[in-house]
């Protein structure tokens, strides 16, 4: 079966099959993912060179989103058009949509289990614990000059103390920065 622009099931199959295995073995999250799929799509495939790859990736972190879905959205167009692009996002997410479908069933059925509300009551608490790491990790490369600090204290206190939208801060402290830093 022939698509638009000469792109052949085979190609789809081969985008589906790429995509299916980043979304299956990719664990953390979209940035864990990104390895696997510089490998699929430059080393596997040929869709991209290195620095063409670097180039996507640049430009997909200096856009909202989730960085895989971006670059699988992307990497699937190049190399089978909008068919490609579909494929390729869909098979990205497709895994975790679909124990995410799991858990949810489970969890539906089992909320009130005593052991299942504790386990839910360990997790929280878990989860602050790694986005607490990963804010330190990020702090190595984000306070390059003193004025940084300042807007980070300056953030800190709007989000602390006010009942602003968080986009407020940010886009506050994108001016800062290009004004400052």
């Amino acid at each position: 079966m022939n698509f638009e622009l000469g792109v052949t099931m085979a190609t789809l199959w081969k985008i589906l099959i790429a995509f299916l295995k980043v979304g299956c073995f990719a664990y953390g999250g979209g940035p864990s993912m990104v390895p696997l799929i510089q490998q699929e799509a430059v080393e596997e495939n040929g869709w991209y060179t290195n620095q063409e790859f670097a180039d996507l990736l640049g430009m997909g972190n200096a856009l909202p989103g989730p960085i895989a879905t971006k670059l699988s959205a992307a990497i699937g167009y190049k190399a089978a058009g909008v068919p490609g692009a579909v494929v390729a996002t869909t098979a990205t997410v497709l895994p975790s949509a679909i124990v995410l479908l799991f858990l949810v069933l489970f969890a539906a059925h089992f909320k009130d289990h005593p052991r299942v509300a504790g386990a839910m009551r360990g997790v929280r608490p878990t989860v602050v614990a790694l986005m607490v790491v990963v804010a330190w990790d990020l702090r190595r490369g984000s306070f390059p000059a003193w004025p940084s600090y300042v807007i980070f204290a300056g953030s800190l206190l709007v989000g602390l103390l006010t009942p602003l939208h968080p986009a407020v801060p940010i886009i506050a402290g994108a001016l800062l920065g290009a004004f400052f830093l």
